[in-house]
């Protein structure tokens, strides 16, 4: 084999070597973007002991949007609509908690939830200890389905009981 033929062949293979390290660091630079970008939603409980307002947050605490897709409440283990205020009144009557004092927010699902930014679901203004009023939403569940700028759809929960 002549010099030139050698020469030819190394050349191919360090440019087939090169092709498959470039194949491999776009794929590993998608899921390094992808995971970046992932939204992760959260439900913070905000409760100071006898310290009235008790709230419940739902924040982003990712640095991707999170685009939201459905608001689910379930009361004793059954969906129950919440599209208004006063579905949030129906819900917390039945749990025995004073509406008037309550402010509360119904997440629209075609909304989009923001890299760190907090949205408010409810605060509780109620007179009694924060701790009880907490004890009377073991009953209720919120559920939070949404989508990455990637498409890919995750759920948030908040779990009373």
């Amino acid at each position: 084999m002549s010099a030139e033929g050698i020469t030819a062949i190394c050349s191919m293979l360090i440019a087939g070597t090169a092709l498959i390290i470039s194949l491999w660091q776009g794929a590993v630079s998608r899921t390094h973007n992808r995971l970046s970008v992932r939204p992760s939603l959260m439900f913070d409980i905000v409760v100071v002991k006898a310290q009235p307002p008790a709230q419940i947050v739902l924040r982003n605490a990712s640095i991707g949007p999170a685009f939201l897709k459905d608001f689910r409440v379930t009361l004793d283990n059954k969906s129950t609509p919440c599209k208004t205020p006063a579905d949030w009144d129906r819900i917390l009557t039945d749990l025995g908690i004073e509406t008037p004092r309550v402010e509360s927010t119904y997440l629209d699902p075609s909304g989009t939830i923001a890299p760190n930014e907090k949205i408010l679901i409810l605060r509780f203004h109620t007179q009694e200890d924060p701790v009880i009023t907490l004890e009377k939403l073991q009953r209720l569940n919120i559920e939070v389905v949404y989508k990455s700028a990637y498409k890919e759809q995750f759920t948030a929960t908040l779990k009373s009981s």
